[in-house]
């Protein structure tokens, strides 16, 4: 599939964060799914996105579940379509002209 029309599952930042956390380096979770060290690094930053089998395989190295990779939660509304968040229907703010 090309890359562009894959389906972004995977937040970078929150697979970041939790390889952080668990106190992993790429490489070494590169090799517990068994891919290379630039499919990780690619994947925190956004360039590529994972088939679902790789959310797994990536959610049982970091011991945590594959929702928690799917989602930013330093940034709650970071991964939810515009309308969830109510900032599509807000109107941008306007400078208001001092009274004359």
């Amino acid at each position: 599939m090309p890359r562009s029309a894959q389906p972004r599952y995977l937040n970078g930042k929150a697979l970041r964060r939790k390889r952080l956390a668990a106190g992993l380096e790429q490489a070494q979770l590169a090799e517990k799914c068994g891919v290379t060290q630039s499919h990780v690094s690619n994947w925190e930053t956004e360039y590529n996105g994972c088939r679902l089998g790789m959310l797994h395989k990536l959610a049982e190295a970091l011991g945590c579940p594959a929702a928690d990779l799917m989602r930013d939660d330093a940034n709650p509304a970071a991964g939810k379509p515009e309308d969830e968040t109510g900032d599509a229907d807000q109107e941008p703010e306007r400078a208001q002209r001092p009274a004359a």
